[in-house]
């Protein structure tokens, strides 16, 4: 089993899943833990199963984390969300209206 576990892509989130995730960056500056997901150790397979154990055995926590995840990322993650960052940095850096 892996112990680097690393989220392929926004759609993971969107489909209400919970994400076990390497407590590294960039990874944990948008996954939480205990809010969107469960953070593990990097290279701590242990770890990582007893997460998955963990969200096997609880149902109402795989659903609050997935739930959680999907609002985090479509606030967030989303194209609009992105363009939302990207037209505020530039008014910061060069002091221009979009």
């Amino acid at each position: 089993m892996p112990s680097r576990v690393t989220p392929t892509s926004l759609p993971d989130v969107l489909i209400l899943e919970p994400q076990v995730f390497s407590d590294v960056a960039p990874l944990a500056d948008y996954l939480i833990d205990d809010l969107n997901g469960i953070a593990v150790p990097l290279d701590d397979a242990d770890a990582v199963a007893a997460a998955i154990r963990r969200l096997l055995a609880d149902r109402e926590l795989t659903e609050r984390l997935g739930a959680e995840g999907r609002r985090f990322a479509l606030e967030t993650m989303s194209d609009s969300a992105s363009s939302t960052r990207v037209a505020q940095a530039i008014v910061h850096a060069f002091g221009v209206q979009t």
